[in-house]
């Protein structure tokens, strides 16, 4: 299945290719999935208000301890990267 190439231009991301619009990697589009879960946060996208690790949030919440980070992680992961 094509999807579209969502990588951006970024010096630090070597995988960036600028001629490329659709891909059909498997590989590729577990990692954007999983990139989506983790940089979206709750309420961002619409009908889907749990959708979103909200990881940046999550890191420096001083209250939050490593188990119930992974465990949201694993959740949102299993729930929203099918493959």
């Amino acid at each position: 299945m094509k999807d579209i190439y969502m990588r951006n231009g970024r010096q630090d991301d070597r995988n960036y290719n600028p001629t490329i619009i659709e891909y059909e990697d498997i590989t590729e589009e577990i990692l954007q999935q999983i990139k989506m879960v983790l940089l979206t946060n709750k309420g961002e996208v619409l009908g889907m208000p749990n959708f979103g690790v909200s990881l940046e949030t999550l890191i420096f919440t001083l209250e939050l301890d490593n188990k119930s980070l992974e465990k949201e992680i694993k959740g949102q992961v299993t729930m929203y990267v099918p493959e």
